[in-house]
């Protein structure tokens, strides 16, 4: 019943309308409309029952800047995203050229790359995924400098519409003119179409569930990337497409030789400057890792200082 409940609330929190999102997400929190009543007045937040209630029905929606302020701060309350309510309450007309991006809308702009562009068009990216990443584990194991990389990446999934089964994936070298990478051991799906840009160093790979989902189910997915040596990777991480509940990055230190300095990043595409820098120090392993919740479409990683 659980699960229900948050692939439901998922769902309308990509999709829609405001008022059902808001109730599911009161019914999860499990708190009553008056404790949560209260809970705004202790934040100086004067909203009745009886307007929550309005809400929660769809006999009204907050307009005004202090109800807005509200909806806010019931995100905080209920654990939910910041802006996730207050974004389904932002009509079309009032809404920036291009829309407001959701959880299912994909956004390759964090590539900022025209060559993913002309890579994705033919492998025929949707706009809207029919499939939510709700936790993606990375784990990079490293040999000696300058040796392989061997990558084992676990995604959990949820369906958004029925008949779901399709993932692509975007890689890209270190340098362009050498061999892709291999993918193996996928456990969940297959590999379907397959795109290798040499010149470029770009590949995409399709990969098709082994049934496809009904709206709602959940499932669980892994692989392993192997990347062709030698390689002198400095950063290292992911390019997210939409957001993600939980991304983990791990990498492990496999032939021994610890990098001097490691530091986490941010960036909101590749050619943005890196934001958010923080030292991560390694484990008796040796291996670092890096969490981040709630991670928003950009690039997210750890620079190797060697």
């Amino acid at each position: 019943m659980g699960s229900d409940l948050e692939a439901e609330l998922d769902r309308a929190l990509v999709d829609g309308p405001f008022h059902l999102a808001l109730s599911l997400a009161v019914r999860r929190r499990g708190l009553g409309l008056g404790r949560l009543q209260c809970r705004l007045a202790e934040r100086g937040i004067k909203i009745s029952t009886a307007t929550l209630s309005y809400w929660c029905t769809g006999r009204s929606q907050p307009e005004r800047a202090e109800s807005l302020h509200g909806v806010a701060v019931l995100e905080e309350l209920l654990s939910l995203p910041a802006g996730s309510l207050v974004g389904l309450l932002r009509s079309p007309r009032a809404r920036p050229r291009g829309g407001r991006r959701s959880n299912r809308d994909l956004d390759l702009r964090a590539w900022d790359s025209d060559e993913v562009l002309q890579l994705a068009e033919p492998l025929n990216i949707p706009k809207r995924s029919g499939l939510q990443t709700l936790s993606i584990d990375e784990q990079i194991t490293l040999g000696a400098v300058g040796g392989d990389q061997r990558c084992r990446v676990r995604q959990t999934l949820v369906a958004l519409e029925d008949g779901a089964n399709r993932l692509v994936e975007l890689w890209q070298a270190d340098e362009p003119g050498g061999p892709p990478a291999r993918y193996t051991d996928l456990r969940g799906y297959r590999i379907g179409e397959v795109r290798w840009e040499a010149d470029r160093g770009f590949l995409g790979t399709e990969l098709l569930l082994d049934r496809p989902l009904a709206a709602g189910d959940t499932t669980a997915v892994e692989h392993v990337v192997h990347v062709p040596g030698p390689t002198d990777s400095t950063r290292l991480g992911r390019i997210l497409a939409h957001r993600v509940r939980m991304y983990t990055l791990q990498i492990v230190f496999a032939g021994g030789v610890v990098p001097a300095r490691c530091e986490a990043f941010h960036q909101t595409s590749l050619t943005a400057p890196e934001d958010g820098l923080r030292e991560v120090l390694p484990d008796h392993i040796p291996s670092v890792c890096m969490v981040v919740t709630d991670a928003r479409p950009g690039v997210y990683g750890i620079r190797l200082d060697w």
